[in-house]
């Protein structure tokens, strides 16, 4: 029984140790991906016809020659509090500029949309920390 125990415990650690080095990787990704490429996150334009009017942070997702996913952290107070919101936006490259091509709400502070970011980190740290 106490050798079950052990290979249980084992195989459970390793499972966790690769969940964790993969989660690891997929941030050091996106940390590296956000610093090579700013030129993406500035292409955000408020005009593009979505709610998002300017933002606190973001990360680049994903990046190919045609198409970037950029994650954006948009922050708001008004009369009825404060509070954040955080959608992916895909480019589409078209005629050597970035245009907007879709916006898709992941997140908000006052409550969950429909879909979970990956890393989901992003937004989690920053409105913890506060």
């Amino acid at each position: 029984m106490k050798n079950i125990l052990k290979k249980t415990g084992l195989t459970v650690g390793i499972i966790l140790l690769v969940m964790l080095t993969w989660w690891v990787i997929s941030l050091i990704k996106c940390e590296i991906s956000t610093a090579m490429h700013k030129d993406v996150i500035d292409a955000y334009d408020t005009s593009a016809g979505f709610f998002v009017d300017g933002y606190a942070d973001a990360k680049v997702l994903s990046y190919s020659a045609d198409e970037a996913l950029v994650y954006y952290i948009n922050e708001w107070k008004n009369e009825r509090g404060e509070g954040a919101l955080g959608h992916v936006i895909t480019y589409v490259k078209a005629d050597g500029n970035w245009a907007t091509y879709s916006c898709d709400t992941m997140w908000s502070s006052e409550g969950n949309a429909d879909r979970t970011p990956w890393p989901y980190w992003h937004h989690c740290f920053k409105f913890l920390i506060k």
